[in-house]
């Protein structure tokens, strides 16, 4: 066995409600050219193969598809399949 915790007394989760919250939210053009030049250029390409020195540097020209594309998320509270893979290193402790 796994674990050792008593599995009989586990909740039962209810059906998930739209959430409201990012409604609310709006991304501009600006925010997106504001975000990427925050990027920080000297780390390494993530799964999408786009290194942070291009996109900080192509900034004023990927602001506006990027806007679109956030909004939509947003929108419909879902995330392109490509934005759904990461790079995970575990950090092991001592001992």
């Amino acid at each position: 066995m796994f674990t050792r915790e008593n599995t009989d007394t586990i909740p039962i989760m209810k059906e998930r409600q739209e959430s409201v919250i990012l409604k609310d939210v709006i991304i501009t053009p600006d925010l997106v050219e504001k975000m990427l030049n925050k990027l920080n250029v000297s780390k390494s390409a993530g799964p999408d193969i786009f290194y942070q020195r291009v996109l900080k540097e192509l900034s004023d020209g990927i602001k506006v598809p990027f806007q679109i594309i956030f909004s939509k998320s947003i929108i419909e509270g879902t995330l392109p399949e490509a934005r759904k893979d990461a790079h995970i290193t575990p950090i092991h402790k001592k001992g």
